[in-house]
């Protein structure tokens, strides 16, 4: 209204307070509070008198701004947000350090009612936040390109396991020593009748997001036990199965009686199971995530902790939880023959595993440089294009078949 009366354009500013959750989960809903209440004084000490701040609810924040004659005025406001933001905050002599996402939503080129110049603050938020955080970015049309084909994807994703649009991949890991196969890696694909291969970075945050995740998580598992029973019935009872579990399923209530049911109906003996978790899920040292992975390693299952050494700086989960096995992240991999820091990390990565008595698999090698260093090393097994891309399950039985070593 005041846009239309006054025919200026208006900015509506949507914010996220970026790894607010971890302060509130580490110190307690006290302190958020305090720190929320905080960052709502320093947006109103930046804001002029005119401008409007109101907390959406949980650490989000709209403000609106009238009178923005150009998108430097919006610009300019913007800069001044990240600028006191990130200043440390003093909450009960915590100092605690806080980014922010900001979304920009211009009226009326992108918006000419409330709702609408909302949702679009909110979609160019989200932009911010998968662009790195602690930074703002302005609505356009092709974000709202993009997020009808996400909604399109949604869609169609909850019809893919019906229409049997899934199907399971198996990528070898083999000894470092002997290059034999010691196992496979099982990896969700989607063959989407229109659109073809739908890459799993575009469907899993999708499936996570709306809780599809669980039903398809439980498919995956089921199919790929159900896979390496069959491989044990053809003489390779050595080999193991590696089944990604996400974070959506590892929180879910039912994880330990899914497993435990899916094992007793496949038949599939636990130590032939591999559980891979993501550091995200291991950082995280609080009483059920230990309590979960002491009842996988009660069932018999292997622990891996997937694409270790990746975001994450706290080493004091290795020796508290139950893991039985580490997986070099391959950003890693991929610098040891050009980078001595990348070299000196993969090592000083094996080195450790060997003291805490841990196997190491390194993923991604591509090149014979990289095996031979990885050799000398005495890393466990490795996985990667340099041994074998993931094969189907057809060409899984061609390669047991014709030898175990690749």
């Amino acid at each position: 209204n005041t846009a239309q009366t006054n025919a200026n354009d208006v900015a509506v500013i949507f914010l996220d307070l970026d790894r607010f959750k971890k302060i509130n989960d580490r110190l307690g809903h006290d302190v958020g509070d305090l720190l929320l209440i905080e960052v709502a004084k320093r947006l109103r000490g930046c804001l002029r008198s005119k401008d409007i701040v109101a907390r959406q609810g949980g650490d989000e924040f709209t403000i609106l701004l009238p009178e923005m004659y150009s998108e430097k005025s919006a610009i300019f406001i913007a800069e001044q947000i990240l600028t006191i933001l990130n200043k440390p905050f003093f909450i009960q002599g915590e100092e605690l350090s806080i980014t922010p996402s900001i979304g920009i939503a211009m009226y009326p080129d992108y918006g000419t009612d409330v709702n609408e110049l909302m949702k679009n603050a909110d979609m160019a938020m989200y932009r911010a936040k998968a662009n790195g955080k602690n930074r703002f970015v302005f609505f356009s049309k092709e974000m709202s390109i993009a997020q009808n084909e996400i909604q399109f994807l949604e869609g169609e994703l909850s019809k893919a396991l019906q229409q049997n649009e899934f199907f399971l991949e198996y990528q070898p890991q083999v000894s470092t020593k002997t290059k034999q196969i010691i196992g496979f890696e099982a990896l969700i694909r989607w063959k989407h009748p229109k659109l073809g291969i739908v890459s799993p970075a575009q469907f899993i945050p999708l499936a996570e997001e709306t809780g599809f995740i669980i039903e398809l998580g439980n498919w995956i598992l089921r199919t790929a036990c159900l896979e390496a029973k069959r491989w044990h019935n053809q003489g390779f009872s050595h080999l193991k199965v590696g089944v990604n579990l996400s974070v959506v399923q590892f929180n879910h209530a039912d994880l330990i009686p899914t497993i435990s049911k899916v094992l007793e109906e496949t038949e599939l003996k636990p130590e032939a199971l591999d559980i891979e978790i993501t550091e995200s899920i291991a950082i995280n040292q609080n009483q059920s995530v230990v309590a979960k992975l002491e009842q996988l390693q009660n069932l018999g299952i292997q622990i891996s902790i997937d694409d270790f050494g990746t975001g994450y700086s706290s080493l004091a989960y290795l020796t508290k939880y139950p893991i039985n096995t580490l997986k070099i992240a391959r950003e890693f991999i991929c610098g040891i023959t050009t980078s001595p820091l990348e070299e000196a990390i993969v090592s000083s990565i094996i080195t450790l595993s060997k003291e805490l008595n841990l196997k190491v698999i390194a993923e991604g090698v591509e090149t014979e440089e990289e095996w031979e260093f990885l050799h000398k090393q005495n890393c466990d097994h490795i996985q990667g294009f340099f041994i074998s891309k993931p094969v189907s399950s057809k060409d899984v039985w061609m390669l047991l078949h014709k030898k175990t070593t690749v």
